[in-house]
């Protein structure tokens, strides 16, 4: 099963259980990423936050006809997301990297911008390419990664890296030396 507004709004119409419809809509959204090894690193959030409301209607924190509402924004954000990949030029890493950060609050107090810290991102990963496996050139990058923020407090220098590290690294563990 697709995850967009088109199919949600299908399911909308039909008979079933909407928490049925929930369940097929989020791993539908799995399965596209999984397929989809290009726009992952831009759909990672989103599978994230629809993992999210799955876990809240398994604990019956939120109904089926909510989870179905939440999931419409996430559908409507992941079209919104796809085409301003498409239109930006920039890697789907790269534009995964802005799209996570382009709110973030911290960044926008500071002055620093989005785009360019995700243009930067993708240089330093061509800097740095062996950086998913050797420690040392890890090290280095993160270390570059620190300095266009150097506008932020330490903590939100700390988290923005961290954020990126585990965008450019395949959300691997080796993120954290």
């Amino acid at each position: 099963m697709t995850f967009d507004v088109k199919t949600l709004d299908g399911l909308r119409s039909e008979g079933g259980s909407d928490e049925a419809k929930v369940f097929n809509l989020v791993r539908g959204l799995q399965h596209e990423i999984e397929a989809e090894a290009e726009a992952a690193p831009i759909l990672q959030t989103l599978k994230d936050r629809a993992e999210r409301i799955l876990k809240d209607l398994e604990d019956r924190k939120t109904t089926g006809l909510a989870a179905m509402d939440l999931l419409a924004v996430l559908a409507k954000e992941k079209e919104e997301a796809v085409k301003g990949a498409q239109d930006s030029g920039l890697s789907s890493r790269a534009y995964s990297i802005y799209w996570s950060l382009k709110d973030d609050e911290a960044l926008g107090k500071a002055g620093i911008s989005a785009l360019d810290l995700a243009t930067e991102s993708e240089a330093l990963m061509t800097r740095f390419p062996n950086a998913r496996v050797n420690v040392d050139e890890q090290r280095r990058l993160r270390a570059a990664l620190y300095r266009p923020l150097l506008g932020l407090e330490r903590e939100e220098r700390g988290r923005v890296v961290e954020a990126i590290l585990v965008m450019l690294l395949d959300g691997s563990s080796d993120a954290k030396t």
